[in-house]
């Protein structure tokens, strides 16, 4: 089933990560000199986004330049730096077959190359899956967080349609939904005095993506020949249509036109047209 000459990898789940990675890379906050967003913007801060996870990311925050790491040369603590908030940070989580997306197994895409246009390609219908992410945000006090929220939630009602480039090779782009899926909140304001405050908001997305399996070439179609019969009053007519490229030799991109011949054919022929003795 698997074997070298079959490896493949176009990289889907990575193209539509990063796709849903961009949604959120321009994400601005606003300081007011009043209360409740009120008065004179006094500063614009761009939420930084990375792809990172979550726990990780997070104790990563909470480490304090004053505090030396177990294996840290305690003299070079002071050129450690700090994360600095608000900041944004996503990742995968799961991955889960669709089979209500499911398309049919035998269909398939038949395209030119984009790298050669004289090698005609061919792939069976990609398998849907639901890509499950978190977008975590974290922030020193409530008023940045609800900023960061406000702007995000009214954009999913309940989804969101992103376009992605799945198949580049293929030259296939698709508009793919993404659904929000919840929001929830943690507060570590419990913690001792020492602690600095860190808000944390966390929202499920589920993105209804396609996964493509590996493609063949698929030779070019540039004859076709039919056959026809007819009966009537006890007598039997053939004929042959048949229609080709002129000149077969042409591929993609080189002039060429349909050539059609018709004319009458024995009584006993082949499939290919050909008169049987």
């Amino acid at each position: 089933m698997f074997n070298s000459g079959d490896t493949y990898y176009f990289a889907s789940v990575r193209r539509n990560t990063a796709a849903f990675g961009t949604m959120f890379d321009g994400v601005h906050i606003r300081r007011y000199a009043g209360n409740a967003g009120t008065g004179a913007v006094t500063k614009d801060i761009r939420v930084p986004l990375a792809y990172a996870e979550t726990q990780k990311w997070l104790n990563h925050m909470k480490e304090y330049v004053g505090s030396p790491l177990a294996y840290e040369d305690k003299s070079l603590r002071k050129n450690r730096v700090r994360m600095s908030l608000p900041r944004m940070s996503f990742e995968l989580t799961g991955m889960q077959y669709d089979p209500a997306r499911k398309l049919q197994s035998l269909g398939n895409l038949v395209k030119p190359d984009i790298q050669d246009v004289n090698r005609l390609l061919s792939q069976l219908n990609p398998v849907p899956y639901d890509l499950s992410y978190e977008l975590n945000v974290a922030v020193k006090n409530i008023d940045d967080g609800l900023q960061i929220i406000e702007q995000i939630v009214p954009i999913f009602n309940p989804s969101f349609n992103l376009t992605v480039k799945e198949m580049p090779e293929l030259g296939v782009t698709r508009d793919v939904s993404v659904l929000f899926a919840g929001i929830s909140k943690q507060d570590n304001y419990e913690g001792s005095y020492e602690e600095d405050r860190i808000i944390t908001w966390t929202l499920q997305f589920v993105m209804k993506a396609y996964i493509y399996p590996n493609f063949h070439d698929s030779g070019l179609i540039k004859q076709v020949i039919n056959n026809f019969s007819q009966q009537k009053d006890g007598t039997s007519k053939a004929a042959i249509v048949e229609v080709s490229v002129d000149p077969l030799s042409a591929n993609f991109g080189d002039p060429w036109t349909a050539k059609t011949d018709i004319y009458e054919a024995p009584n006993h022929i082949d499939s290919n047209g050909n008169p049987i003795p």
